[in-house]
């Protein structure tokens, strides 16, 4: 005979299995026709302890006009014996169409499905709505917000910066030293949205390769990207937790882990590839970038001038303090004046072709 707490967690695993069937067919048709812009595989650490993985792939969809987002993350006991899976869908301008999340922590199963549309407010005007259904415990709870224009989904943040074009000068476009973003993002895990900031602030070399070190922070959490000019992540470091999550080959990074690859190739279509910014850069090589030739996706406008801060030496870090600046509002331009310049506040818009690079594992 099952006592209550065996037949709560039966029907919440019943719920995950019939969520994930319909996940995994949803996006087996997609996988057949999207480009991957990038892909790779990463080690989860604490400290210097190996406590899981990350497989990613972004794609481009042409027949939708959509980029998406596939994540599968585990972890090991240490790590909270978690696991994990996400897909995010946004248009080419990085406005919020869609997404799925999953996580099961131990015997605990909790489930997300986002969904954005545009509706005509009171005042005529289209604009985004956002209803999330949150499932936990056998329990359904469902969010309704309204999303500021210019609000994105968390995970698309790096192809949101590197698509970003200076109005008042396009050649002036993506991520360089000195040049910072206010933004709104809806965070995958919970649905909520939330304001962020991402600070360029110096330029290094991961593996050889040369990449920006970003400073961010969201959700009342820092971090520090290390990401290539194509929105390519190398590394981030959470100095306060003391997890990391590095780029490295499948082999390395699933290293201890029982095998996944049957639901990866459900939820991915086919095992991505290892990421060639996981081989340590020949001193004489340039660093190619990775994403699909002539893929085209939309850089978001703002609301507020970007002023260009003034020209910084690419290996002088910015001051590590900066002047204090006014507490953001959702969907109200914040007083962005820094002391290198202008923050810029982000996004969707005018669309922009990437250089021509070679497809993964090429």
């Amino acid at each position: 005979m099952l006592n209550s707490s065996t037949t709560t967690l039966s029907a919440a695993f019943q719920k995950l299995f019939i969520f994930l069937i319909v996940f995994f067919i949803s996006t087996m048709a997609l996988h057949a026709q999207a480009d991957i812009l990038s892909e790779g595989w990463y080690k989860l650490l604490l400290g210097q302890q190996h406590i899981g993985y990350i497989v990613q792939r972004f794609e481009l969809d042409k027949k939708k006009n959509q980029v998406v987002m596939t994540s599968f993350l585990r972890t090991n006991t240490l790590g909270g014996d978690i696991t994990e899976s996400i897909q995010a869908f946004s248009t080419v301008g990085f406005e919020p169409v869609a997404y799925q999340y999953s996580i099961l922590k131990g015997k605990d199963a909790s489930l997300i499905d986002g969904r954005y549309i545009k509706e005509k407010n009171k005042s005529g005007k289209e604009a985004l709505k956002g209803t999330v259904k949150v499932t936990e415990k056998g329990k359904d709870t469902i969010l309704k917000d309204d999303i500021p224009s210019g609000s994105f989904l968390s995970y698309f943040l790096g192809y949101v910066m590197t698509s970003y074009k200076n109005p008042k000068d396009p050649k002036d476009s993506g991520i360089r030293v000195g040049r910072s973003f206010n933004y709104n993002a809806i965070a995958e895990e919970d649905g909520r949205l939330s304001t962020g900031s991402a600070d360029v602030m110096s330029t290094e070399k991961v593996n050889g390769h040369d990449v920006f070190r970003v400073r961010v922070k969201f959700k009342d959490i820092q971090s520090f990207s290390f990401m290539t000019a194509e929105a390519e992540v190398l590394q981030i470091n959470q100095p306060i937790s003391g997890h990391q999550i590095k780029i490295a080959l499948k082999e390395d990074a699933t290293k201890g882990f029982p095998s996944s690859e049957k639901s990866l190739k459900t939820l991915f279509g086919t095992i991505p590839a290892d990421n060639r910014l996981a081989l340590a850069a020949s001193p004489a090589a340039p660093v190619v970038p990775s994403s699909s030739k002539g893929t085209e996706l939309a850089t978001p406008n703002t609301t507020s001038e970007a002023v260009p801060p003034e020209e910084v030496t690419q290996q002088e870090p910015l001051p590590s303090k900066l002047p204090k600046k006014k507490e953001d509002k959702l969907g109200v331009e914040p007083n962005l004046e820094m002391e290198e310049g202008k923050k810029i506040l982000i996004p969707p818009g005018k669309p922009f072709s990437p250089p021509s690079q070679p497809q993964q594992g090429q």
